[in-house]
């Protein structure tokens, strides 16, 4: 039998009835609260705005279900299928969604920030301006989610001793041998070469990439050097010398860090 607490926290209604608990659940903003909903099926449920704070849904199959805007602040989500579920704007902080199935789901501007994703799996999920911030991500598979935009700052994506690291999506550039790249400097296009010692880093958040050290090779304009002045003084880049940042940050969550930012094609750095 399922608990169903709503609107009114002393009124309970019990039904063992699929049918009517995905009527109940259905209503305009639904308050289910701290609802006792384990291994519940409401697949392809309309729960746009509804609250469903701390309340537990193990197991629970919400499948293709619209959740978008829902207060799932720390819910347990633990290994519930939301394969393609409508996330998009949820808050889903705190919220235990280990082992659960997410694949395909849109949680676009989902805000994640401290939730348990460990063992879940994300592959194909649009994450598309989430907030990541502090989540534990330790063997999540991401392979081919979309993290455009995303914010992954502390969160865990390495692995312990008894559980592998996340599968990340492809989004690395070539660790080994010389790379060519360009950048704006100053408001001027340059093309560089990463050398082929110098440690480089792609984002997973965006397109840009940071090198640790860069040769410049051509300069806009016939010129013969750019120089860009900020808080830590004057870095030069000119024709045929290498140039080095004050530091250099090789941690791929965060696309505004330490290190000489560049980009793989010409086009996208003439268009930042």
């Amino acid at each position: 039998m399922k608990i169903v607490r709503r609107w009114n926290p002393a009124e309970v209604i019990a039904t063992s009835d699929e049918k009517t608990l995905k009527a109940l659940a259905e209503e305009s903003k639904a308050d289910l609260g701290g609802a006792d909903l384990r291994r519940a099926t409401l697949r392809r449920a309309t729960l746009r705005g509804a609250t469903l704070r701390r309340a537990d849904l193990t197991g629970a199959d919400l499948a293709g279900a619209h959740l978008g805007g829902a207060d799932l602040t720390g819910a347990d989500l633990y290994e519930a299928d939301l394969r393609g579920a409508d996330l998009r704007g949820a808050d889903l902080g705190g919220a235990d969604l280990g082992g659960a199935d997410l694949g395909g789901a849109h949680l676009g501007g989902a805000d994640l920030r401290g939730a348990d994703l460990g063992g879940a799996d994300l592959g194909g999920a649009d994450l598309r301006g989430a907030d990541l911030t502090g989540a534990d991500l330790t063997g999540a598979d991401l392979t081919g989610a979309d993290l455009t935009g995303a914010h992954l700052r502390g969160a865990d994506l390495g692995g312990t001793e008894n559980t592998p690291p996340a599968t990340l999506p492809h989004f690395q550039i070539p660790q080994e041998g010389t790379l060519i790249v360009w950048g704006k400097k100053a408001g001027v296009l340059c093309q560089f070469e990463i050398p082929a010692a110098a440690k480089r880093t792609a984002c997973l958040v965006n397109r840009k990439c940071r090198a640790a050290a860069v040769k410049t090779l051509w300069i806009d304009g016939d010129q013969t050097e750019v120089i860009v002045k900020n808080a830590y003084g004057e870095t030069v880049y000119r024709i045929g010398d290498i140039t080095t940042p004050h530091d250099y940050c090789d941690d791929p969550r965060i696309d505004c860090a330490p290190g000489i930012h560049v980009w793989l094609t010409r086009a996208e750095a003439e268009a930042w």
